[in-house]
């Protein structure tokens, strides 16, 4: 079978193929698994980053809608605090009088 020196490069060459086959495609493996746990990664992250999105969006929208009332309560308590002012400045100049 090994009858020259051509013979045992011939096989040590195959060899030396076959094994960097096999860590080239063990490095294509673990390359491969570490851009699926980037990948995973960044999907995570991005779906915070809409639901932060998606919250924000509600409370704007619940800040709109309360504002109406705010500023409807805001002009009722204001009327209020005039109508007791007049009637302690009534009160004042009777008082006075």
């Amino acid at each position: 079978m090994i009858d020259t020196s051509k013979d045992v490069l011939l096989l040590v060459s195959s060899l030396a193929i076959a094994a960097f086959t096999f860590f080239l495609c063990w490095a294509l493996y673990l390359l491969i698994k570490m851009l699926r746990v980037g990948n995973e990664a960044v999907q995570k992250i991005k779906e915070k980053v809409e639901s932060i999105g998606e919250t924000i969006e509600t409370v704007k929208e619940k800040l709109t809608k309360t504002s109406g009332s705010v500023k409807t309560i805001a002009n009722a308590v204001s009327g209020i605090i005039k109508y007791v002012q007049k009637k302690k400045d009534k009160k004042e100049k009777k008082e006075e009088e």
